[in-house]
């Protein structure tokens, strides 16, 4: 592909990750422990449907350990004001929404790349697909 043709092909979603991804995360200006927990939770992710009822629970359980523990860090990170650290709290737990629907946005972009007959790998397609809940 040439340079021109790749900027018009993928640059809308690069954009858009940019825009409604990548900004609205910088934005909040994570720290070291913010961002830890933020990834574990991420990493803990309980909505797959090819994983067992055990591990669904497992992963769950650990989600719930990991926000405790986040939100008792920002209470004492904002030295006791509770309503400052739960307004922190929930701008926080808004980053695995925001990644949930870049990655759907990536999802409709192969559609799109496939039907402007961009060459995408079999097995990623495959991986791209799979039904997450």
């Amino acid at each position: 592909m040439e340079e021109e043709d790749i900027c018009r092909t993928f640059g809308p979603l690069w954009t858009y990750f940019y825009r409604f991804v990548v900004e609205p995360i910088v934005r909040l200006s994570l720290d070291r422990m913010e961002l830890k927990a933020i990834i574990w939770i991420l990493f803990f992710d309980h909505a797959y449907n090819d994983i067992s009822s055990k591990s669904t629970d497992l992963c769950w359980s650990i989600r719930k350990v990991i926000h405790r523990e986040l939100r008792n860090y920002l209470i004492e990170k904002f030295s006791g004001d509770v309503e400052t650290a739960e307004n922190r709290f929930l701008n926080l737990l808004e980053i695995p929404m925001i990644v949930e629907r870049g990655e759907q946005k990536f999802q409709e972009e192969v559609v799109l790349f496939q039907l402007n007959r961009v060459k995408v790998h079999e097995d990623f397609v495959k991986i791209m697909k799979k039904q997450r809940i």
